[in-house]
C-alpha cells in the first residue's frame, strides 16, 4: 500500500510526503516537491504494514495534506498526472485539515538579528491557541435536524469549544471585512491573566461529536475566559495588512479581547 500527499509550507512552497508499506517495512519521503527529497525507513510496529499507512496517512491530513481525490474533490478536475501547475492552482494556500477546519501558523519565537527588520512582533499570552469563525452547523437529529449559523470557537484539531459567553452575541458582521467584504477568521488563544495554562485548557469545555459538553474542574473560571485576538486566519495578506484590519475593521476587536458574557 502507498500514497503520495501534498500541502502548503508557510513560505508558500508545495510539499510533498509520500509513503509505502514493503513486507515489514514503512518507507516514508519528504520534501519539497521541486528539490530534493528525504527519506527514511522503519519497521512496522502496528499488525500490518497496511495498517501503519493507513494510521499515518490519517495524522498528515489532521496536519492539512491532500491526497489525489482530496484534490479531486476541491478542482472538480482529475488529472492523469498532478503536476506543479495543476498544485498551484487547486492546492488551497490555507492549510485545512479532512474536516476543512483551519490549521493556524505556530507562533515563532523573538530571536534578536535573526530576522529582517523592519519587522512586526506581538506578545505570546499563554493560553490555549483557537480560532473563531462564521459556521453553519447542523444541529438536532431526525425531524429535530436544523441547520444554523454563528459564531464558532475550534481547538487546533477542529474539536468545538463550548464558551457561549464568547461566541453567543456575535454577528456575522463580525466576521466581514469592511473593504472589500471578505470573510474572515480570527486566530487568537483562549487566555485569562494570572491563570495557569493547565487551568485555561481545563476550564474550556468541548463539545464531542454527539454535542455532549465535557465537564470542567474549574466552572467558576469559564464564565471569565477571554478570546485573545493575534492574527487573521486568511491567506493572500501581508502582516501588516492582518494587523490593520484586526485593529481598524471592527471596533470590538479594536482591544482583541472578547468576552461579551460580563
Amino acid at each position: 500500500m502507498y500514497a503520495t500527499l501534498y500541502a502548503r509550507a508557510l513560505n508558500g512552497r508545495v510539499k510533498v510526503w509520500r509513503i509505502e508499506g514493503r513486507g515489514e517495512y514503512i518507507y516514508i519521503q519528504h520534501g519539497y516537491l521541486t528539490g530534493n527529497l528525504a527519506s527514511n525507513v522503519s519497521k512496522c510496529t502496528m499488525s500490518s504494514t497496511d495498517a501503519e499507512v493507513l494510521s499515518k496517512i490519517k495524522k498528515k491530513k489532521r496536519e492539512g495534506y491532500k491526497d489525489r481525490n482530496d484534490l479531486f474533490a476541491i478542482s472538480g478536475k482529475d488529472p492523469n498526472v498532478i503536476t506543479p501547475e495543476y498544485l498551484e492552482k487547486f492546492l488551497p494556500t490555507t492549510n485545512l485539515d479532512w474536516d476543512y477546519n483551519l490549521k493556524p501558523m505556530k507562533c515563532q519565537q523573538f530571536k534578536p538579528n535573526k530576522m529582517q527588520y523592519p519587522a512586526i512582533a506581538q506578545a505570546k499570552y499563554n493560553g490555549v491557541r483557537a480560532v473563531l469563525r462564521w459556521e453553519t452547523l447542523t444541529v438536532g437529529e431526525g425531524v429535530f435536524t436544523k441547520t444554523v449559523s454563528k459564531a464558532v470557537l475550534r481547538s487546533k484539531e477542529g474539536l468545538q469549544y463550548h464558551l457561549p459567553h464568547i461566541t453567543d452575541n456575535l454577528t456575522k458582521e463580525f466576521f466581514i471585512e469592511n473593504d472589500g467584504g471578505r470573510e474572515v477568521a480570527w486566530d487568537g488563544e483562549i487566555y485569562l491573566h494570572g491563570t495557569p495554562l493547565n487551568m485555561i485548557n481545563s476550564a474550556s469545555p468541548l463539545i464531542n461529536d454527539r454535542g455532549t459538553i465535557a465537564g470542567t474542574k474549574y466552572p467558576h473560571i469559564t464564565p471569565q475566559l477571554e478570546f485573545v485576538i493575534f492574527d487573521v486566519a486568511t491567506e493572500d495578506l501581508a502582516q501588516v495588512q492582518r494587523v490593520n484590519l484586526i485593529e481598524n475593521t471592527i471596533p470590538l476587536v479594536a482591544h482583541r479581547f472578547i468576552n461579551t458574557g460580563y
